[in-house]
């Protein structure tokens, strides 16, 4: 059936089937896919381990037809080491606009490996990273990949991402150079859709997404509150 669908969006839902049915069924059935349909794809919670992935993306190097892909609740990374895999997605060309990778373990080795292609990822724009293992060195290189000051004070922006999703990781709630460091990501971001931007009279928006938003709004639980359900209900809308 799969391989008669012409320029169609597919969704399979395949989470909590677990791995010895994800892989010689769903793995098959996504290399039926003609070019030119459009895959959603859950994969979550199926115990999907890292060498698992490098089947994953074969199928997408052969055929660059998922653009959403959630592989949460997936043990891919393990320890401290950096997972290959993972690296190799985010340097895999593909039209992947939106990826859930939420408990899959991902600590800041990996965080600071996917950093670079992240920033000039011309696709990806939603980014789930919750409940993971990132630290500060983590949540720093992340940040970074939404935009930075080189040393020569070059700055680049990415104006493609619109919500790398940072929470209940362990950089620690009110983290002060992660606070900081968003804060100004986001005002180079700002300044770069436009130059004339006031950070006092204009509104700043928030892109990335942490327990506490930023300085400022750490002291008002009810303004956090607010911040929180409404980055809740924009990726509610974002998943299909």
């Amino acid at each position: 059936m799969l391989s008669k669908c012409r320029d169609q969006t597919i969704k399979l839902y395949a989470g909590s089937i677990g791995r010895k049915r994800f892989l010689p069924e769903v793995l098959p059935a996504l290399s039926k896919i003609p070019a030119g349909c459009r895959v959603v794809l859950n994969a979550s919670r199926n115990d999907l381990q890292p060498d698992d992935m490098l089947f994953l993306l074969n199928i997408i190097k052969n055929n660059p037809c998922i653009y959403h892909l959630d592989l949460s609740d997936n043990p891919l990374c393990q320890g401290q080491q950096v997972c290959k895999p993972i690296v190799e997605l985010f340097h895999t060309p593909s039209p992947l606009s939106h990826l859930y990778l939420a408990g899959t373990g991902l600590n800041d080795a990996t965080a600071c490996q996917i950093s670079q292609p992240l920033a000039t990822n011309p696709c990806m724009q939603h980014l789930d990273l919750r409940n993971n293992l990132l630290f500060e060195i983590g949540a720093l290189a992340l940040i970074n990949a939404l935009a930075t000051t080189s040393k020569t004070d070059e700055i680049h922006t990415n104006t493609v991402l619109r919500a790398p999703r940072l929470q209940e990781n362990h950089y620690g709630n009110n983290n002060q150079k992660v606070c900081s460091a968003i804060l100004q990501a986001h005002l180079l971001v700002a300044k770069a859709g436009n130059p004339k931007f006031d950070p006092l009279n204009d509104d700043l928006t928030f892109i990335v997404q942490i327990d506490g938003v930023g300085h400022g709004l750490n002291n008002f639980r009810f303004e956090q509150i607010a911040w929180k359900l409404n980055f809740e209900k924009i990726a509610n809308v974002e998943r299909l």
